[in-house]
């Protein structure tokens, strides 16, 4: 009988030990396969889940920060099937050269050409899949095979994208040909090296229909994790290479205004009037640090005598010019992505990081992974007092709004307007003074 219920325990210990395993890591199995004629395969790993939402992106090799994967510039067909996946230095705007993620619902993505049905695909022969196998294009199925599903991973140097098919990971094959200008895509076992690493940049054809939900105008904007600030740190605001910190005052404005690209300016308030006052001065805008980027590209790790963590980079202010070469002014835009809870993510055009808040201090930019450090609240800094909900209306829903808040929901307000006694605080006095007010009490708001 003691047999019989140790017998029963292991079994169970065993089955949760396979239900409890985390989605998303490399729970490998042995690899295994039956005879070759038979073409039985076992995958080996579980795919990541949905990292991304689905949609167009450029896809950049981390190597530096002008390599894309690319096609060539025509659609793809059936007859173009097997042609290689290669890089190459471009421009973002080649709008030819980008590829939609469809999440499959089964912890894998298809990655189509856009505006074709040719996916990356796995090439199969009864050799397996040996290294250096390289990814080519082929006629995407009804129902993606195997070969045609890829987990998308998220690393401290970017995106591993690995095939379900054999396990193996995307990578540069020849990294100074892709640096000067082209490089086939191969599968290989996991590394931890940048030749390894990609990001994913959404991608906004020009004159798109895209939904500019922001209109040009004055914001601060708040984390949603911590309640402080995007802040310019110091005096003078216009000095080159100002960094941005989280302050816990909204004492900083921007005017985020739509660039041509769809991406957004983001600019230092003080800056933006001192602009219009004495056109010698250039705006000021949020930008992405990129120096590190010359540094070894077999690195393993980012600059570790950062006071940050790997993987992040700094933001700072810089000058609205051509100041990187190449790179133009890609590393100062931002494309904000509403989330469902009415936060933005800010993602960068250069790299694809989003803005990130480290602690009540440290603003850095960071590999986009949906974690509450990376949503923000755009809060206009022209509003209505009362109007807490920035619905254009001071009624019964900016109290409760105002309650839900207080009580540490999350929940968005527009603190400048909740901010309804002048005192610079949002607390109880601010609701009492509401209360008073909706009760046509003799009080003012603001």
């Amino acid at each position: 009988m003691i047999r019989r219920i140790t017998a029963l325990l292991s079994a169970a210990i065993m089955a949760f030990g396979v239900l409890a395993a985390p989605v998303g890591e490399d729970n490998a199995q042995p690899f295994m396969t039956a005879a070759a004629e038979d073409n039985v395969r076992v995958e080996m790993t579980k795919g990541a889940g949905q990292v991304l939402p689905d949609g167009d992106y450029m896809i950049k090799s981390s190597l530096s920060y002008v390599t894309y994967i690319t096609t060539d510039e025509k659609v793809y067909t059936e007859e173009d099937k097997h042609t290689p996946v290669h890089t190459s230095n471009l421009d973002l705007s080649w709008g030819v050269h980008s590829f939609r993620l469809t999440y499959l619902n089964n912890g894998y993505y298809s990655i189509t050409q856009t505006g074709s049905n040719m996916c990356f695909d796995v090439p199969t022969s009864s050799n397996g899949v040996e290294d250096g196998k390289k990814v080519e294009f082929y006629m995407k199925g009804a129902v993606p095979s195997t070969n045609q599903q890829w987990s998308i991973e998220p690393t401290e140097l970017g995106y591993r994208i690995r095939s379900r098919y054999c396990s193996k990971c995307m990578q540069i094959i020849k990294v100074w040909d892709a640096l000067g200008g082209g490089s086939d895509i191969g599968l290989y076992p996991q590394d931890d090296r940048k030749d390894q690493a990609f990001t994913f940049i959404p991608y906004i054809p020009e004159g798109s229909d895209y939904d500019r939900l922001i209109n040009f105008n004055e914001y601060n904007i708040r984390s949603a994790k911590e309640k402080v600030w995007v802040d310019a740190a110091g005096y003078p605001l216009f000095a080159e290479g100002t960094n941005i910190e989280a302050y816990t005052k909204n004492d900083d404005s921007f005017n985020i205004g739509v660039h041509i690209s769809g991406y957004y300016d983001i600019i230092e308030k003080s800056s933006y009037d001192e602009y219009y006052k004495d056109y010698s001065h250039e705006k000021l805008k949020l930008g992405i640090d990129l120096g590190e980027y010359n540094k070894d590209f077999y690195q393993t790790q980012y600059d570790t005598s950062s006071e940050y963590a790997q993987g992040a980079r700094n933001v700072e202010l810089y000058e609205n010019k051509d100041r990187y070469g190449d790179i133009k002014t890609e590393a100062q835009l931002w494309m904000p992505i509403k989330n469902s809870d009415g936060t933005y993510t800010f993602v960068n055009q250069a790299n694809g990081y989003a803005l990130t808040v480290e602690d009540n201090y440290n603003i850095t930019a960071r590999i986009r992974d949906g974690s509450v450090s990376q949503k923000w609240y755009i809060v206009p800094v022209k509003f209505t007092p009362g109007d807490v909900n920035d619905d254009g209306n001071v009624d019964m829903k900016d109290l409760t709004r105002l309650q839900q808040y207080l009580a540490e929901w999350e929940v968005y307000i527009n603190e400048n307007a909740a901010d309804v006694t002048g005192d610079k605080k949002v607390d109880m006095k601010d609701l009492t003074r509401l209360q008073q007010y909706l009760a046509k009490w003799e009080v003012t708001l603001g």
